[in-house]
């Protein structure tokens, strides 16, 4: 199950790291900048998360605490990613396909074409499509 945190239900909190859009560029929350609702809002920046590997997170105090209580219980497969040699980086939590393009070519057939930031990719898009679909027929 998704938590609301990361559904996007809820706003940055102390420590966060944001993403602006169509790039890998981060910056830390600052509560103070009176812009970032509705930039957050407007697709401008987005909340981020961990894809794991070595290092230490980016991410500081309350955002830092909440991340690590989700990774209790996980510790097998970090170590596992971290002797892969990956290194930790964030990703955006919102990903927004640019140049949709769909074309029905039967009737049970569509041909999907778009493009995605460095760093998306299709097949998450794709398989969120699917769970729209499969969600109104009632299936999960």
């Amino acid at each position: 199950m998704v938590s609301a945190r990361y559904a996007g239900e809820v706003g940055p909190m102390a420590g966060d790291v944001l993403m602006h859009q169509g790039s890998q560029s981060c910056f830390a929350y600052d509560a103070e900048d009176h812009t970032i609702g509705e930039r957050l809002a407007n697709l401008d920046i987005h909340l981020t998360a961990p894809m794991w590997g070595r290092g230490r997170s980016i991410c500081t105090d309350q955002a830092f605490d909440w991340e690590t209580a989700q990774l209790a219980g996980y510790e097998e497969l970090q170590t596992g990613l971290e002797k892969l040699g990956l290194n930790q980086e964030r990703r955006a939590l919102r990903l927004l396909p640019q140049n949709l393009s769909v074309v029905q070519e039967a009737d049970d057939q569509l041909l999907l074409s778009f493009d995605l930031s460095v760093g998306s990719f299709a097949t998450s898009v794709l398989r969120e499509i699917c769970q729209v679909e499969n969600a109104q027929r009632g299936e999960f």
